[in-house]
């Protein structure tokens, strides 16, 4: 039975993937909850799609189910407790969010009320040039070519580095920086 199964998918993600193991014991307390009984040999597709179709998750959770039941009968088929398994190939399609972004006018605002000309700075640059969080914060001025106007990033997320284009506003703002009545110091922004 698939109830009975349990020992062997188990073992499989305790030795294959760890850290995916304590989901998959629950997840997997929901499949045998709903087809326990059911000899291994004897789940079809349509059992696979009904129990799918009957979860009350996003489409994202239902591809992990999926997924969790697709590696449980490789592992019947693999040994002979199943023939062929029917769980369908394929993922469900997973909604897409819309991306929240700041209108211009937006950015304009936070820029024009910030209290710290730096903070304002930081807006100014980060909203204009995509950049990450960590990649703000380990700018140091020689990475930043006002004749070219562009911003090295020395270390990105992908280990290579990187120019990003600096709009005008962004140019603007960083040389303002440096020339402020107080500049700032050291070789970090």
């Amino acid at each position: 039975t698939v109830r009975a199964f349990t020992d062997p998918v188990m073992e499989w993600f305790a030795k294959n993937k760890p850290p995916s193991l304590r989901a998959a014991k629950g997840r997997w307390r929901v499949v045998v909850a709903a087809m326990g009984d059911v000899l291994v040999s004897n789940v079809k597709p349509g059992d696979v799609e009904t129990f799918l179709g009957g979860l009350t998750t996003t489409a994202a959770t239902k591809n992990r189910y999926r997924a969790l039941l697709s590696r449980a009968f490789k592992i019947a088929v693999d040994g002979g407790w199943a023939k062929a398994s029917p769980v369908p190939s394929g993922h469900l399609r997973e909604a897409t969010r819309a991306v929240a972004y700041r209108s211009d006018e937006d950015i304009a605002h936070i820029v024009a009320t910030a209290t710290d000309p730096r903070l304002a700075v930081l807006v100014r640059v980060a909203a204009d040039t995509g950049l990450r969080a960590g990649e703000l914060a380990a700018l140091e001025w020689p990475d930043i070519d006002h004749r070219r106007n562009v911003v090295v990033v020395r270390e990105s997320k992908s280990k290579r580095p990187r120019e990003v284009p600096l709009s005008p506003l962004a140019s603007a703002a960083l040389l303002s920086l440096d020339r402020a009545p107080t500049p700032i110091d050291g070789p970090d922004l």
